[in-house]
C-alpha cells in the first residue's frame, strides 16, 4: 500500500506540473496578445499623429511608413508566435488531462485495494467472532 501512496504522489506531482506548464503556455499567450493590442493602439495613434499634423508634413509621412513597416512585420512574429504557443497549448492540454487520467486510475486502484483489505479484515474478524461464539456455544452444552 505505501508503494501506491507513492505512485499516486508522483502522478499528482506529474499532473501538477503539468497544469503549471499549460498556465505558463495560457499567460505567455495572454501576454503576446497584450502586446498585439498595444501595437495596434500604438499603428493607430500615429495614423492620427499623422493625419491631424499640420499641412500633412513630409517628415512625419516618411516617419509614418517606416514605423507601418516596422509594426506589421511585429505583427507579423506576434501572430507566429501566437500560433505556435497555441499548438503548444493544445499539446499541453492533451498531457494534462492523459495526467489526471493517469492519477485518477491510481487513486481508484488505491481505493479498490483499501476497500478489498477492509473487507478483508471484516471477514476474518467475522470468522475469529463465530469461533468464539462456536466455543462459547460448546462450552455451554457441555458443561450443562
Amino acid at each position: 500500500m505505501k508503494a501506491r501512496k507513492t505512485l499516486i504522489r508522483l502522478h499528482k506531482w506529474q499532473a501538477d506540473e503539468k497544469r503549471k506548464q499549460l498556465h505558463e503556455l495560457l499567460a505567455l499567450r495572454d501576454d503576446l496578445l497584450c502586446k498585439a493590442a498595444a501595437l495596434d493602439a500604438s499603428v493607430l495613434h500615429e495614423q492620427t499623429v499623422v493625419n491631424t499634423s499640420r499641412g500633412g508634413e513630409a517628415d512625419t509621412g516618411f516617419a509614418y511608413a517606416t514605423f507601418a513597416k516596422h509594426a506589421i512585420r511585429q505583427r507579423e512574429n506576434i501572430q507566429k508566435s501566437v500560433a505556435s504557443i497555441e499548438n503548444r497549448i493544445s499539446e499541453a492540454e492533451i498531457l494534462v488531462t492523459e495526467a489526471y487520467k493517469a492519477l485518477k486510475r491510481h487513486e481508484v486502484a488505491a481505493a479498490s485495494q483499501a476497500k478489498r483489505e477492509l473487507g478483508e479484515a471484516n471477514r476474518k474478524e467475522q470468522i475469529a467472532e463465530d469461533d468464539q461464539t462456536l466455543q462459547t456455544h460448546a462450552r455451554s452444552r457441555t458443561a450443562g
